[in-house]
């Protein structure tokens, strides 16, 4: 394929496929505060041509630098144009957020092409870049993100341009210099905070470059338009120009705890939400040998954004997927993978598959983070911790990719092709059947580019992938039997202790009632936690632990108990709010060791009558699944026959 055609495909890919994952915004029109901040700016700069916005939180004026909003105008313009070819019967505003929220969807698509571009300027194959650009848009936060109306990703696209023009200019042409400096004050306008990246930036020139005075001149050259536009925004926003929107904020978190939280807490941390990052630090080595400008340019970048981050107050990003706040860096952070791709068919076989698990985890924590609302799973939790917000995001029972996937279990998805097939009818579900069609399509197309699909393909992939057949059988075999011994289960599995439901036009919610055994697997004192919106009446071995006969809106209730070990009978009555759109009763606990914390009470612990001893039995598989699907994973390895396959597959190499 021409590499134009090639670029165009990658392009469109990506469009389609972030597209396919846009969220519900009939039920939530934005996930967080900023991204209503930047929406609303847009909104004013179209209906109004004025800066200032409709009043949120107080503010008649965004919080935020408008980069964002400004690059949202041609989404929003054409929404409005849209709209003259629809009925009037159409919800408007509805329109107006879909296709406000493409604004991110054709940033992210930008992206992943401008990366697969810098790194066939840097010399790298044709499916090395490919498999980078896939890594970075697939199997990483970028993908989430995409399908909302945050800064962070424009912020990103403006970075890495910034990057790509000073590693020209270091090499040739000082005037690329320039390129990069406006790029780098587009960066600002959009995310105030790119400022302190001008520290590594700065050093890098003085300390590398014998043209130090030439290349700063076209960088601040480049830069001053941008920089003239950041200081009116400021003085006319909130009254002086060296004051930008955080004059209530600072740098107040202690250090290490920012940075553990950033990188490794189980809400937040980065090798979490975005494993794939791992495989840069496996060709770290071989990329500063053959770029150690760029590297160290690099390398000086994430370390400045991440110790700013650690500081900050608001280091977790408010409610978020991961560390949004890491997002701008991303793709630098990345940039080194692409030695491993290019060196793919000289790796060992184990090192081949531990890159495809890692990169099959980012794709399927991203999965997670692009189905389910990203913060529905906080907002549910929130008022149980009365420690405060940050208190969450250290505990791994309340990871938000934990609460998300027990979401995704109980079917509570938020994608926009669900509400246009549930309310367009045939027409919707032609248009969905040929947007997926046409995603596959290009898909295939960029995967056999990779060399996907040829005569022996598989073996240049992982020598002897045969052998992982049955370890995948395996891995298959625990999760579906795992899944139908607790289908079932557990009070018709949640159905009565984790309700939440929507109230059917022109009915009304009626009362739940529920009667079975709660198993408890240690004996001591136990917290439980009720989130509800009604009255209630809970009882456990007869006696009332819950008991409110008022009619209230949403609130928290908090019992504890003195349990031993074994069966206990459990029963409740819940009667929904009358005046509410919605039935909303969580039963949460805390399980003396620590087991389960704060946590939904799972099927495994629910029955609707004491369980015979081959349920006994079966039970006992599901809790031990997770290190049944580590021996699965770890299987290969384990054997003396992948050993002799490796050298009899490295002999014949050579």
């Amino acid at each position: 394929m021409r590499e134009r055609s090639l670029h165009f495909a990658l392009f469109i890919f990506f469009i389609l496929f972030y597209t396919l994952f846009l969220g519900d915004y009939s039920k939530e029109a934005f996930y967080s505060s900023d991204e209503i901040f930047y929406f609303r700016q847009t909104q004013s700069l179209v209906e109004r041509r004025s800066l200032e916005i409709e009043p949120y939180l107080g503010y008649h004026h965004s919080k935020y630098m408008p980069g964002q909003s400004i690059v949202g105008i041609p989404a929003y313009l054409l929404a409005r144009v849209f709209m003259i070819f629809i009925p009037a019967t159409a919800d408007a505003s509805l329109i107006i957020l879909f296709m406000a929220h493409l604004t991110n969807v054709f940033i992210g698509a930008w992206l992943c092409l401008t990366f697969y571009k810098f790194g066939g300027e840097l010399g790298y194959g044709r499916r090395a870049a490919l498999a980078g650009a896939l890594a970075l848009g697939l199997a990483t936060t970028f993908f989430p993100y995409s399908r909302q109306y945050f800064s962070e990703p424009l912020a990103a696209l403006l970075l890495l341009a910034c990057i790509i023009f000073l590693n020209r200019a270091s090499g040739g042409k000082a005037i690329n210099a320039s390129f990069a400096g406006l790029m780098f004050g587009a960066a600002m306008l959009t995310k105030i905070d790119t400022a302190f990246l001008l520290i590594p930036i700065a050093i890098w020139m003085l300390y590398y470059h014998r043209r130090t005075a030439s290349l700063l001149a076209h960088f601040a050259a480049g830069a001053a338009p941008f920089l003239c536009l950041v200081l009116l925004y400021n003085q006319f926003n909130y009254g002086y120009a060296l004051m930008p929107g955080y004059e209530r904020q600072a740098f107040a978190s202690p250090f290490f705890s920012g940075m553990f939280g950033l990188l490794f807490s189980p809400s937040r941390g980065l090798f979490l939400f975005s494993p794939s990052v791992l495989l840069a630090f496996m060709g770290l080595t071989g990329f500063h040998k053959k770029f150690p400008l760029l590297f160290s340019l690099c390398a000086g970048i994430v370390l400045v954004r991440i110790a700013m981050l650690a500081k900050w107050f608001s280091w977790q990003g408010g409610w978020c997927w991961g560390p949004r706040l890491l997002l701008p860096v991303m793709p630098l952070l990345l940039l080194p993978a692409l030695e491993v791709f290019d060196k793919w068919r000289s790796l060992a076989r184990w090192i081949r598959i531990t890159i495809l698990g890692v990169l099959a985890a980012g794709l399927f924590v991203q999965f997670t983070g692009s189905t389910v609302s990203p913060n529905k799973f906080n907002n549910d939790i929130w008022g149980m911790l009365p420690g405060g917000m940050n208190e969450f995001l250290f505990i791994p029972q309340l990871s938000t990719l934990k609460g998300n996937l027990f979401l995704l279990s109980q079917g509570k998805l938020d994608l926009g092709w669900l509400y246009l097939l549930r309310h367009g009818g045939i027409v919707s579900a032609v248009l969905f059947s040929l947007h997926l069609g046409a995603a596959l399509f290009l898909l295939g197309i960029l995967l056999r580019e990779m060399g996907l699909g040829e005569k022996g393909w598989l073996n240049r992939l992982i020598p002897g992938a045969r052998g992982l057949l049955i370890p995948a059988i395996l891995f298959a075999l625990v999760l579906s039997v795992s899944h139908i011994i607790l289908r079932g289960q557990g009070l018709d599995t949640l159905r009565h202790t984790y309700i939440e439901e929507e109230k059917p036009v022109g009915a009304s919610l009626p009362p739940r009632t529920f009667r079975g055994y709660l198993y408890v697997p240690i004996e001591g004192k136990y917290h439980f936690a009720l989130k509800v919106l009604g009255s209630y009446r809970i009882l456990l071995d007869g006696k009332p632990i819950f008991l409110n006969e008022r009619d209230e809106p949403q609130r928290w209730d908090f019992a504890t108990s003195e349990l031993t070990k074994g069966f206990h009978a459990i029963a409740g009555q819940y009667n929904p709010r009358a005046d509410a759109d919605i039935a909303l009763m969580h039963l949460y606990w805390t399980i003396p060791d620590g087991a389960e914390y704060k946590t939904l009470i799972g099927p495994q612990y629910l029955y609707k009558n004491p369980p015979g001893r081959m349920r006994q039995i079966l039970l006992r598989v599901v809790q031990f699944r997770a290190w049944l699907l580590l021996a699965c994973l770890f299987l290969p390895l384990l054997t003396g026959k992948f050993a002799r396959k490796e050298a009899e597959i490295l002999k014949s190499n050579s």
